[in-house]
């Protein structure tokens, strides 16, 4: 993102449209960074149409007519705006739009501002109420970062937006998080196998197996074991291929990783935290603690940890090597039975 994001204001009311500019103003916003302003519904999507690739924000009233005729504001035609930037912009490549609603209702206070940016993660930065613009609308403003890593696998269009968004969502319970990291990294080793093999749905045996492609990458290189593989330069096949391998050193012990939190979690009544009956723990567990080793705290930053670096490693390829492949898969100058 700019340092000077460009925003479009959907509000219906003179009033509220000024406040919020003022808001603006006061924390760097100059004109130069509005692309337009939209009184209805209407209005406001051919705006989006318009600037999709070059907009940044939408300051959203929920509580808007829906067009130049319509005399009675509805809040479901700012829902329906919503909706459509999150599931039809958004899904768009190169176009990422963040939303901050604009309401004269306490939603964020409430289960349904809890709702709403549950639903539209990704999308939905936050909610400023009304009577308290000032405040809210600056702390709204300073979570508005464009997240590089997103941003980049929206422009590479690498179809694990969905799985990163929800290995990022520290609201989601653990299971939830660690089962989307997991699909996230499979994904990528099966980009990774179809391009060594240069044959598309390679290991499509493999798709809900981390270990299994994680064994089937240890068929690269010679092995003692071929149960418990091992990744070395030296015993790259062909010699002198290491080059070509792309998961290296922590890269392969993340994946393993992944696929061992998911699994420990899934499984969490088999190794639980807490003793089972007739089995009294040895030592006070503080409360506290058991909390959040059973609800996963800490795994969920560490996987956050490991996901970053593992697309941070990929990305480059995939860009590179990756969809270079594709086209050439497409154009049918390579096979790809």
């Amino acid at each position: 993102m700019s340092e000077q994001p460009k925003f479009i204001l959907v509000e219906d009311n003179r009033q509220d449209r000024l406040e919020v500019l003022n808001v603006l103003a006061s924390v760097g916003y100059t004109p130069d960074s509005k692309l337009g302003e939209a009184t209805t519904y209407l209005d406001a999507r051919s705006l989006l149409e318009q600037y999709a690739d070059q907009l940044d924000l939408v300051l959203l009233d929920l509580n808007i007519p829906r067009d130049e005729q319509d005399q009675h504001p509805d809040e479901g035609n700012g829902s329906a705006l919503l909706d459509l930037i999150h599931e039809d912009f958004n899904r768009r490549g190169r176009v990422e739009i963040k939303v901050i609603i604009v309401s004269g209702q306490d939603l964020a206070g409430g289960a349904g501002g809890v709702l709403l940016q549950r639903h539209y993660a990704g999308t939905l930065i936050g909610i400023a109420r009304k009577a308290d613009l000032a405040t809210m609308l600056k702390r709204r403003l300073k979570d508005l970062r464009r997240d590089p890593l997103r941003s980049l696998l929206r422009r590479l269009e690498v179809d694990v937006l969905d799985q990163y968004d929800a290995t990022m969502d520290s609201s989601l319970p653990i299971k939830e998080r660690l089962k989307n990291a997991r699909t996230l990294a499979i994904r990528l080793v099966m980009n990774d196998c179809d391009c060594h093999s240069n044959r598309l749905g390679s290991v499509i045996h493999l798709a809900d197996d981390l270990l299994g492609l994680v064994k089937e990458l240890g068929r690269r290189f010679r092995q003692d074991d071929p149960q418990r593989p091992r990744f070395k330069a030296s015993t790259a096949q062909p010699a002198g291929s290491w080059g070509a391998f792309l998961w290296r050193a922590t890269t392969i012990q993340h994946l393993q990783t992944l696929n061992s939190y998911r699994n420990s979690y899934e499984h969490l009544d088999e190794q639980p935290f807490r003793t089972v009956a007739g089995s009294p723990d040895q030592w006070n567990i503080p409360h506290a603690v058991l909390q959040s080793v059973e609800s996963g705290q800490t795994t969920g930053r560490l996987a956050e940890l490991i996901v970053c670096e593992l697309l941070e490693w990929y990305l480059p390829w995939h860009e590179q090597v990756y969809l270079p492949w594709r086209q050439q898969i497409a154009a049918g100058t390579r096979g790809a039975s």
